[in-house]
C-alpha cells in the first residue's frame, strides 16, 4: 500500500479549510500552516456607505478577504462587483452579491490582468471604481487604472498580518524530511514561510518537498530555495492547483 503523502497549506484558515477538505478526500494527510491572519477593520461602515453614495460604477475585489470585508460593512447586495478571479467572485456570491463580474483567468489573476479587463469592458466616464483592499496590496491597481483614465478610490478594510512561527506539526514534519508537498498562493506567503523556516533552522530541508505555486510570481518567490521541484498552476485558480497536484503526486 503506497505511503500517504503529506501536504502543507499556507493559506489563511478561512481559505485553507475548503482546500484541505478536498485534499483529505483525495487521500492526502493535510497540515494547515496559515502564514497570515486576517484582521478586519472595525467601524468602517460609515466610510463605505459614503463611498457607495457616490454611485460608483463598480466595486473591485482582488481577494476573497475583500469580499468578506465588504459583506461585513454593508447590507447592500445590489452592487456591481468586479472580481480578480474565481475565489473572489465565489466569495462575493456566497455573501449574497449577485451582480458579480470576473476577469478571465487567462489574463493572469493579478492587478495587471484586472486592469486590462476593466479597460476593455468598462468606461472610465461612467463613475468611480471602489477598490476594497487590505493594508498591503500586491500591485498598484489604482495607478494602473489611472493610466487608463479611471478614477479609483481605495477602501482599506482589512489587514493580513504575518504569523510569528510555523506550527509545531509543520516543523516536526519538515525536520524529519516527511513533507511531500507545500502549496503557496501569493509571493508574500511564500516569503513569510521561507523566513520562518530559516528561523526554525529548516533551511535546506526541502530537497524532497514539491512546491506548488498559484502563479509565476509565486514561483519566483520560491526559486531561491532547493526544492524537489517548483510547479506552477496552468491558471491562477484552485481547480488548476488541484489538477496540478493530482498530476504530479
Amino acid at each position: 500500500m503506497p505511503k500517504q503523502k503529506t501536504v502543507l497549506i499556507t493559506r489563511p484558515m478561512a481559505d485553507a479549510e475548503p482546500v484541505a477538505g478536498k485534499l483529505a478526500f483525495r487521500g492526502f494527510h493535510v497540515i494547515a500552516a496559515p502564514m497570515m491572519t486576517i484582521r478586519f477593520r472595525e467601524n468602517a461602515q460609515a466610510k463605505v456607505q459614503a463611498l457607495l453614495e457616490r454611485k460608483p460604477q463598480a466595486i473591485l475585489l482582488t481577494s476573497a478577504n475583500g469580499a468578506r470585508a465588504l459583506a461585513r460593512v454593508t447590507a447592500e447586495r445590489n452592487i456591481a462587483v468586479v472580481a480578480i478571479g474565481e475565489a473572489s467572485a465565489g466569495e462575493a456570491r456566497k455573501h449574497g452579491f449577485w451582480q458579480v463580474d470576473m476577469a478571465p483567468a487567462k489574463l493572469g489573476g493579478d492587478a495587471n490582468g484586472l486592469a486590462a479587463y476593466l479597460a476593455k469592458e468598462y468606461n472610465p466616464h461612467r463613475g468611480d471604481l471602489i477598490h476594497i483592499c487590505g493594508a498591503q496590496v500586491a500591485g498598484d491597481l489604482a495607478a494602473l487604472l489611472a493610466e487608463k483614465g479611471f478614477s479609483v478610490i481605495s477602501a482599506e478594510l482589512y489587514e493580513a498580518r504575518a504569523v510569528d512561527t510555523l506550527p509545531e506539526e509543520a516543523v516536526s514534519c519538515i525536520r524529519a524530511g516527511e513533507l511531500d508537498m507545500a502549496l503557496f498562493y501569493s509571493p508574500r506567503t511564500a516569503r513569510i514561510f521561507l523566513q520562518l523556516a530559516a528561523q526554525a533552522g529548516l533551511a535546506g530541508k526541502f530537497a524532497r518537498t514539491q512546491a506548488f505555486a498559484l502563479s509565476r510570481n509565486v514561483a519566483a518567490a520560491l526559486s531561491g530555495t532547493a526544492w524537489a521541484g517548483i510547479y506552477t498552476a496552468a491558471a491562477p485558480t484552485q481547480e488548476a492547483m488541484l489538477a496540478l497536484i493530482e498530476e504530479e503526486a
